[in-house]
């Protein structure tokens, strides 16, 4: 863990994406977060 923390602090840490939802969508990804097992995060883009 202190591996992983020190990967956090220095910016260097990988983000796993599993989808994009343009703005408009930003209801559906907050249901699909609810209700789905996600493995990356969800990111709501302009």
């Amino acid at each position: 863990m202190h591996e992983v923390g020190e990967l956090a602090l220095s910016g260097r840490l990988p983000a796993t994406i599993s989808r994009r939802y343009p703005l408009d969508e930003g209801l559906q990804a907050y249901v699909d977060l609810a209700r789905t097992h996600t493995t990356g995060e969800l990111v709501v883009t302009t």
